[in-house]
């Protein structure tokens, strides 16, 4: 039985034990979007509330985090948040259009861009996520765990980048291959403000945090390892050793997890051995012709 009905430490709970690959007594549950449209209270909430005005609140957006634990009887909650709040200290312009989710009014796509660049301070810059976490651990009571979570640093470098969700992503891969410097100074900024926002969760009391790499499948493994994977790994990228820490990856999984979840993307496997073939099909980018020699 989940935690919330049997009244197991959050600390002992299946959920906790599966990150930590311990044997658990039973499949442990929690739904990427627990707090969503399908809940009427939720939905009255939206009623009273922008999405931003939502997260910016830290009484609402416990209250939203809490609303499925109670309902589902899910074995963690998730918190309420945006994987893109940590860069409105950027002054990019984020929006959130109904009907068209995130827009970045002034998208970063040039070398000079990337130059005016300040690091961000997450601590005053995003300190209601904090505050959030405090009180749903508290309300909480130790019944289940709190999940955090941001966004890897690719998913949020595309956003900024491309000015809202994108197809193909033109204009992340052209700063990458024209720009790299650029692109390298851009994700070492997301980095480090990934990793404070990842540990003022657990310092705030979140028990597990997730690295949500949404897009990054649209790049190819060897992209992925030349401009994604020496940010996502330590000593580029540390969130705190006493939390488990899971990675949600579409190309390739940090070295640094210890669970991950699965997506619809994957590295294609290389050729078994015993095979004969010498031929190879390989997919290239559209954006790759004009920007770099094949």
């Amino acid at each position: 039985m989940p935690g919330t009905l049997s009244g197991v430490p959050a600390t002992d709970g299946a959920l906790l034990r599966a990150a930590r690959r311990e044997p658990t007594p039973y499949t442990p549950v929690w739904l990427m979007r627990q707090a969503g449209r399908y809940l009427p209270e939720y939905r009255a909430m939206r009623a009273r509330y922008g999405f931003l005005e939502l997260c910016r609140n830290p009484e609402a957006a416990a209250e939203v985090t809490l609303q499925p634990v109670g309902r589902l009887g899910v074995d963690a909650a998730i918190l309420f948040a945006d994987i893109l709040l940590i860069v409105e200290p950027l002054g990019v312009g984020l929006e959130f259009s109904r009907g068209e989710g995130p827009v970045i009014a002034r998208p970063i796509r040039q070398e000079v861009d990337v130059g005016r660049l300040k690091p961000i301070d997450v601590a005053s810059g995003v300190p209601f996520v904090f505050e959030t976490v405090r009180k749903v651990v508290r309300a909480l009571g130790g019944r289940v765990p709190l999940i955090g979570f941001a966004g890897a640093p690719f998913t949020v470098a595309s956003y900024l980048v491309e000015g809202g969700p994108s197809r193909h992503y033109l204009h992340t891969k052209r700063l990458m291959y024209e720009a790299p410097e650029a692109w390298h100074r851009l994700m070492e900024l997301l980095a480090d403000a990934t990793a404070r926002y990842l540990n003022g969760q657990i310092a705030a009391g979140a028990q597990a945090v997730q690295l949500f790499d949404s897009w990054v499948g649209v790049l190819s493994p060897a992209d992925y390892r030349a401009f994604v994977l020496p940010h996502v790994r330590p000593p580029s990228f540390t969130s705190a050793p006493a939390r488990p820490h899971c990675s949600r990856s579409c190309a390739r999984r940090a070295a640094t997890s210890s669970a991950s979840t699965g997506a619809w993307t994957s590295t294609p496997p290389g050729p078994r051995s015993g095979t004969t073939s010498r031929s190879r099909a390989i997919s290239i980018p559209p954006c790759c012709w004009p920007s770099r020699p094949i």
